[in-house]
């Protein structure tokens, strides 16, 4: 929320609490709202002083806030309060912060509204999927449907090759990966006490011999290295991809090419005769990849056409053309004072729905600015922009001299004229 004015400066703390809404009947009563039972406060109270006009302050929920705010989307309301000081310093009367305006000449718009933003995502479904191909690859031959690694007899390094195929994933234009791992269990255990380690690599092979995969192309490293003392202890270990490694599986899945993984055995002092099996081709230990992945457009939406903006009255209205498509949602405008936005982060917020026209009411219509309008999709997944630079060669007349007041002018106004005579 951002603060607008305060009555007592640097006095009094605020605070934001959930309320029960079983008894709740009106929001517009004083009584009901202060007799209501509070299900949780939110974060910590912000002290008056740092509530500093212009400066936006957030709560944060916290897990345990977080479900008791599911439960409150599943009961299909959610009802704040905002509550300050409950007592008065000596020689004052009242005491009011004001944090919203509302839509009128003296608001900011939507952009500058108290507003809940949720995050969230679907839930995630699982797949496991065996290896395709195993290969043991020493210095003379490849040996196919075994996975080994470690050191041979004369102290040179044995590699492990894992393929895995992808396609019992779904499409891959809605497919995102939340999580992966590969599992490997050791089949032996080593004799020798020195600090042999295994990595895992997602790599690039040209073909499957030793001098390749010596020079092969690395991407990244899977997961921590494993050492022998924890195979020891425990001869399951999880390699977990990382968010760059999740990217390049899911390059892979679009490319229709399977992932490529090498087992590579490390150590600060030279060992012969230490190999660990991982099981065969086929086995019950045999090594798996499980990924966890959720269903959702990966790709932005056409962006809308035929952008036109033109004043009307004071007003500056922005009509544009909505892109046919089945998985449409809106489309957001932003309003920048000096340059065309590049984001819809990048200026101020002014619409997002599925209309095809907005206003903006709130700018000076004499000062130049750029409007960029997005479409959007249910993730949200944001268009290119459209853009438009609007200035004009004329004066616009924005308020009437005789209809200039206060904000406090207004709302006596307002007052008088909604009050029954």
């Amino acid at each position: 929320m951002n603060r607008v004015s305060a009555k007592i400066e640097k006095f009094g703390e605020w605070s934001v609490s959930i309320l029960d809404t079983t008894d709740l009947t009106d929001l517009g009563s004083y009584e009901q709202i202060t007799g209501a039972n509070v299900l949780q406060t939110l974060g910590d109270a912000i002290e008056s002083d740092r509530l500093t006009q212009g400066v936006w302050t957030e709560w944060s929920l916290t897990e345990v806030e977080r479900r008791l705010l599911q439960q409150q989307i599943d009961q299909g309301k959610l009802v704040l309060r905002i509550e300050g000081p409950d007592h008065l310093p000596l020689g004052n009367d009242s005491q009011m912060m004001q944090f919203d305006i509302g839509y009128g000449r003296f608001g900011g718009g939507i952009h500058y509204r108290p507003n809940l933003e949720v995050i969230y995502t679907r839930a995630s479904q699982s797949v496991t999927i065996k290896p395709t191909s195993l290969h043991t690859i020493t210095e003379n031959e490849v040996a196919s449907g075994k996975l080994m690694s470690g050191f041979d007899s004369r102290g040179n390094k044995i590699y492990g090759d894992l393929s895995f195929d992808l396609t019992a994933l779904p499409d891959p234009k809605s497919t995102v990966i939340t999580s992966a791992y590969v599992r490997l269990k050791a089949k032996n255990q080593l004799k020798t006490r020195k600090d042999i380690r295994f990595t895992m690599e997602l790599v690039e092979l040209e073909d499957l011999d030793h001098n390749n995969i010596q020079s092969r192309e690395q991407i990244e490293y899977v997961g921590y290295e494993v050492s022998n003392k924890q195979l020891r202890e425990n001869a399951s270990h999880n390699f977990m991809f990382d968010s760059f490694c999740r990217t390049i599986v899911e390059d892979l899945h679009a490319e229709d090419k399977p992932v490529h993984l090498v087992v590579r055995p490390t150590t600060p002092s030279a060992e012969k005769n230490a190999v660990i099996d991982w099981h065969d081709l086929g086995e019950a230990g045999t090594a798996e990849l499980v990924i966890n992945y959720i269903e959702r457009r990966k790709l932005p939406l056409p962006a809308p056409e035929d952008l036109t903006v033109a004043t009307e009255g004071n007003k500056v209205r922005l009509s544009w053309k909505n892109p046919e498509h089945e998985d449409f949602v809106g489309c957001y405008v932003i309003r920048n004072r000096f340059h065309p936005p590049c984001s819809p982060m990048d200026g101020i917020k002014l619409y997002a729905g599925p209309d095809g026209y907005t206003y903006d009411d709130y700018g000076n219509p004499n000062i130049p600015k750029y409007y960029a309008v997005f479409s959007y999709d249910n993730v949200p997944n944001y268009s290119a922009p459209v853009t438009v630079s609007y200035s004009v060669n004329e004066v616009i007349t924005v308020m009437d001299d005789d209809l200039l007041e206060t904000q406090e002018e207004e709302e006596e106004r307002l007052s008088k004229e909604t009050t029954p005579a």
